[in-house]
């Protein structure tokens, strides 16, 4: 038997949902559900993934494939503290050749994404981000959609014992 739900009680119940996720997470930003899952919220003003902010993350799912959402703690990375959890897009793992210039980045030869905005903000040649490798085992290079998104292109390869999980967009 299906139900059918009108758009108003589809409405309500995303609504309560939202609601309900949301006072559990107001005060932290990961709820712990049964060991295995958490919910982060992301609530920069500029998400790096500008359609959601709200992700399911699977902490015990580090089969890490290109194009998936992961879950990382963050390490040395100059505008986060140690330990903040960021979502980006797994876009090149072991062995992939990435090239960053100042107009574009490139993932074994074809454009991945466009400049380095952020370091003009910041005062810094861009420049100074040009590089030429390939990514080393045990490492990912993790980029978000956003043109403006702090990842990879400026901090480098995330280690695999910085992952935390893959991670789902709920809304």
């Amino acid at each position: 038997m299906k139900i059918k739900l009108t758009r108003r009680s589809r409405f309500m119940l995303a609504a309560g949902i939202s609601i309900c996720v949301m006072l559990m997470c107001s005060q932290r930003s990961s709820l712990a559900l049964f060991g295995r899952y958490r919910i982060y919220r992301d609530s920069q003003i500029v998400r790096c993934l500008p359609d959601y902010h709200w992700y399911l993350v699977d902490l015990q799912d580090h089969g890490m494939i290109p194009g998936a959402l992961y879950s990382f703690s963050a390490r040395g990375l100059k505008l986060y503290p140690d330990g903040t959890n960021m979502i980006k897009i797994l876009k090149a793992s072991e062995g992939d050749h990435i090239r960053i210039s100042r107009q574009r980045i490139y993932i074994n030869g074809q454009p991945a994404g466009t400049g380095l905005p952020l370091a003009l903000e910041a005062g810094i040649e861009p420049e100074r981000f040009d590089r030429d490798y390939i990514v080393e085992p045990g490492h990912y290079f993790m980029m978000g959609e956003h043109f403006r998104s702090y990842d990879s292109r400026y901090w480098g390869t995330v280690h695999e014992n910085q992952i935390v999980g893959r991670a789902y967009p709920l809304f």
